[in-house]
């Protein structure tokens, strides 16, 4: 205990804010708000163990690239279950890409940015190196693998309302 002083004195300082610029203070919720309000995307396959990691990691880039994505969390549910229902058609049409281009059947310009398809690879090199008959293109699956996208594009998040 300090016996020395003996304080018979308080005084308290107010200052106005009305100098302080209320704009350039932040709280909270207009943090939380922003926050809410960026677009996000899922993370990246890490590792990257399989060529059909290599596809859904590149779709992930190309979206970055784009400048697209998720706001309010939805990246992390929804976002992963859109890019998977994306990435598992064009797994699928992988290796009969030429034989749709001789049908004048050609992939979307969007998926021709995927980096391995620019470098004039494939994803799905199963058939290629194995040396396997190709799988014919089942219609059916290409049917059921194309429904469940559009289940991913009929969301509300795909709407453009703002």
């Amino acid at each position: 205990m300090i016996q020395g002083f003996k304080f018979t004195e308080l005084r308290f300082k107010i200052c106005s804010l009305a100098n302080h610029s209320v704009a350039s203070r932040r709280n909270a919720l207009d943090l939380i708000m922003q926050n809410a309000l960026q677009l996000k995307l899922p993370n990246q396959e890490q590792p990257q163990v399989t060529q059909n990691d290599l596809l859904y990691n590149e779709i992930i880039i190309l979206f970055e690239n784009k400048k697209v994505g998720w706001t309010g969390g939805l990246h992390l549910s929804v976002g992963v279950k859109c890019i998977e229902r994306l990435a598992k058609p064009l797994w699928y049409i992988d290796p009969h890409l030429k034989k749709f281009a001789k049908r004048a059947c050609y992939l979307p310009n969007l998926f021709t940015e995927l980096l391995t398809y620019e470098q004039n690879q494939s994803y799905n090199q199963y058939y290629s190196i194995t040396h396997h008959k190709y799988e014919e293109v089942s219609h059916e699956k290409l049917d059921k693998l194309i429904k469940s996208f559009k289940l991913s594009l009929a969301q509300p998040w795909t709407q453009d309302t703002l």
